[in-house]
């Protein structure tokens, strides 16, 4: 990048987790960097750790442009640590009502329609 600022979370292996692009305002990028601790333990399986991160993003910072994303993942956390559908569908039903113009939200609305 020549002048937008770009911040990379990895882990020690050096895996990419989570990037943010450009100028962040400080309460912002506490939202962003609770999230990208969230979802690296997504990703190494700790779904306990994830559901728990994502739920604390969501509820500290629930204006936050990274909120709807982390609901999104916070209910595939659920479903992969309580195998439950249900858990999966209610919160993504949640994301819809909450976030309903988020690209989260349009990205999973083709799907739960048919649920409804």
């Amino acid at each position: 990048m020549h002048w937008t600022p770009t911040l990379v979370i990895a882990d020690a292996q050096g895996t990419a987790h989570h990037s943010i692009i450009g100028f962040t305002p400080p309460e912002e990028l506490l939202a962003q960097l609770e999230f990208a601790q969230a979802k690296t333990s997504f990703n190494k399986g700790d779904y306990q750790a994830s559901l728990t991160g994502l739920n604390g993003v969501v509820e500290k910072y629930p204006k936050s442009v990274i909120a709807p994303e982390a609901l999104y993942w916070s209910a595939v956390s659920e479903y992969k640590l309580k195998h439950s559908p249900e858990a999966l569908m209610n919160g993504w039903k949640r994301l819809m009502k909450e976030y309903p113009d988020s690209d989260w939200t349009k990205k999973l609305k083709f799907f739960l329609e048919g649920e409804q």
